[in-house]
Formats: C-alpha cells, structure tokens, sequence
C-alpha cells in the first residue's frame, strides 16, 4: 500500500472512530450512577502520558488530528466520568526523536473512578482512538508516585514522580511545560543523578514561593516537567528571585531546553512548541 492509501484509510478510521466516540458518549449514561464509594475512596489520580505519532502522518496531519479530534475528544468522553484536568503540549517541531511528539498529564478523581471510565463503551472507543494517531509500540503512560515516599536515591529512568505532592486543582493557577535534553558532554546514567539533586533543588527552591504542583519525568536523555503556580505572578517573582536563578543556572549545565512555555486555554488549535491547559466543566460530586 503506497502512503498516499495509506494517510486516507488512516483519516477514514479516525474520522468513523470520532463519529462513533461522541455517538456513545452522548447516549451513555454518566458514571455518577455509580456510589458515590466509588469516586471518592481515594484521591486524584494522574497519567504522565508521553505519544510518540505513526510514522506515516506529517507533521501537519499530526498536529491537525490533535486539534480537531483527539484534543476536544478526551474531555468529551471522560469529563462526566471524572476526568478533572487535562494538560497537554508539543516540542518544537525539530525536536529530538527521543523527545515524544505529545505529552500530556491527565487527571482523574481517584484511580477507581479512572479504571470504570475506561471500561465504559465509549472509554474503550477512546482507547482505539489513540492507536489511530500514535505508535503503540513506544508510546505509553505512567502514573506519577510520590517521591517523598520513595526517596529514591537516583530517579528511575522513564518513572513519573510528584516532587510536591499537594492535592491541587491543575485547571487552575499558572501551568509551564517543560522539556530539556541532556548536555551530550554528560552520559545518561550521570545525567539521571544531577537530575534527581535538581528536581529536589526546585521544589525546595519553590515550596514557599507559589509552586504548588510539581510532576517530573526524567529518561537518560531527556526531563519532562509540568509545574502549576498559584499565579503568574507568583512564577515570575520565583524565577527572579536568587534561589530561583540558581536552579535555573543548573538546569542550563545539565540541558538544552526544547520548551519552556506557559499552557494556554486552549482554543481548538495544536501547534508545535506550545502547551495547552484544556478547560471543560467537571460533574458534580
């Protein structure tokens, strides 16, 4: 099958998977038919999720499926289920190929309430959706753990952790996306132990100067960030501060930055080296 063929059963698949999605989700009933056991047994729940697209799809279509389908599809599906927050971003477009083309962190009430939404028809719809846009092969999800409870020695390679451990409202506040790539003068297994000083330095750095949510993820190549504040203001004060310039100089001896950008509301477009703090109106508990 040459690409051309290819790019247009692609498109036909996503196109009847999307139809099908919202279909299911409006005529499903939501989860809140549930006891109330089941939402409110546990505390929020997060997936650290890092999708790396098929081959096949450019850029463009990439980027375009992402704005106009996937994007607008998660909140549609989950939000009377129990997702509570969505943030999602893109590299610069000639990113690193170790560097995943989406990231995204997802937030649920608890993991109970996580593991019936994705059981439900439309769940399981929005599950195939992914492998329409994404390589099942290398693109995955991990669910951030305390590292305070850990106190892991050094980070584990491709584990997400939660440097604070607040429970906090992600679709609120001052959200930055963060991506950089190991200095190439520094090997990987050096790069995971500066990595696991510096991400304490922040959050030690920030914890009484506004950063109220800190979830990390670090490989030998690259770190991955997502850090919510109680304000802008409240960021930029930190930053200027002389504890905030001093981790910010470490992070300069350890990476180059890919991205530093602020989530914007998104608007309904995906583009490259931008962050998005998707907003949508939660059930009621």
């Amino acid at each position: 099958m040459n690409n051309s063929n290819f790019i247009q059963r692609l498109g036909s698949r996503i196109a009847v998977l999307a139809t099908t999605l919202v279909i299911v989700a409006c005529s499903t009933a939501p989860l809140s038919s549930q006891t109330s056991d089941d939402r409110d047994q546990s505390s929020p729940y997060f997936r650290f999720w890092r999708g790396w697209k098929l081959e096949a799809l450019s850029n463009e279509q990439f980027l375009n499926t992402m704005g106009t389908t996937f994007i607008p599809a998660t909140p549609d599906t989950h939000a009377k289920n129990g997702l509570i927050s969505y943030v999602v971003g893109f590299p610069s477009s000639d990113h690193n190929p170790k560097l995943p083309d989406e990231i995204a962190l997802v937030g649920y009430e608890s993991k109970a309430v996580y593991d019936l939404a994705k059981a439900t028809p439309e769940g399981q719809q929005y599950s195939d959706l992914h492998w329409t846009v994404f390589d099942k092969s290398v693109s995955k999800s991990e669910v951030p753990i305390s590292f305070h409870q850990r106190r892991p020695e050094v980070l584990e390679s491709g584990k997400a952790y939660d440097m604070v451990g607040k429970v906090i409202d992600w679709q609120q506040g001052h959200t930055l996306l963060f991506m950089g790539n190991r200095k190439p003068q520094i090997e990987g297994v050096e790069f995971l132990k500066a990595m696991t000083a510096h991400v304490q330095n922040v959050a030690n750095a920030f914890a009484d100067m506004g950063l109220l949510g800190y979830m990390i993820l670090t490989t030998e190549d690259y770190e991955i960030a997502f850090l919510n504040w109680e304000s802008k203001a409240a960021a930029e004060k930190a930053f200027a501060h002389g504890a905030g310039k001093k981790v910010g100089d470490e992070a300069g001896r350890i990476m180059d930055f890919d991205m530093w950008e602020e989530a914007k509301t998104f608007n309904g477009v995906a583009k490259w080296k931008k962050a998005y703090q998707v907003k949508f109106e939660r059930r009621s508990r």
